[in-house]
């Protein structure tokens, strides 16, 4: 990402250095405890929702911590920078076991998700996809994904956490 060049621009490589090292042990850690779960072997997504589509790819933070640094297994969609799905296409996404969405800050920000839920329930093939039906819409801040090492840190923990918590519900 773009630390290093921010670093060397300021005078702290040795600052983002020890970011570096700290973040691959962090990465080591939730590698090992998401490999100790059935999470294993999910096939993962991170989704967003944008005038009446879901949206799906790699790009940002989530996709780097989810399929480059936790080398998880990812669907074919996410090899895009950003896929779009209408209503009748989501049956591609039966193959995926778990999604990461963001979400708002504070109250508002839960309630408009609260209120996305809701309207995708509505949807028939929504409701049969195996992340739906086995309750694994897992989110985070969308804060997060902006790209500061902070938020890679703090995406990294929230993909470890859910991951795990979530895998053995």
């Amino acid at each position: 990402m773009h630390f290093a060049e921010t670093a060397e621009a300021l005078d702290r490589t040795a600052e983002h250095q020890a970011w570096v090292e700290r973040y691959e042990a962090a990465v080591a850690e939730a590698k090992a405890d998401i490999a100790a779960t059935p999470a294993k072997d999910w096939t993962i997504a991170t989704l967003g929702y944008w005038e009446n589509s879901i949206q799906l790819g790699c790009d940002g933070v989530p996709c780097y911590t989810v399929k480059g640094d936790l080398q998880l297994s990812t669907h074919p969609l996410m090899d895009n920078k950003q896929a779009t799905l209408s209503a009748e296409q989501l049956g591609q996404l039966r193959s995926v076991d778990a999604v990461f969405m963001g979400v708002g800050v504070g109250e508002e920000g839960r309630k408009q998700h609260e209120e996305l839920l809701a309207k995708l329930n509505k949807i028939p093939t929504w409701r049969t996809l195996p992340f739906v039906r086995d309750n694994r819409i897992f989110t985070y801040e969308m804060e997060m994904q902006f790209g500061s090492p902070s938020g890679q840190v703090a995406f990294l923990e929230a993909v470890r956490k859910a991951l795990v918590e979530g895998s053995t519900q």
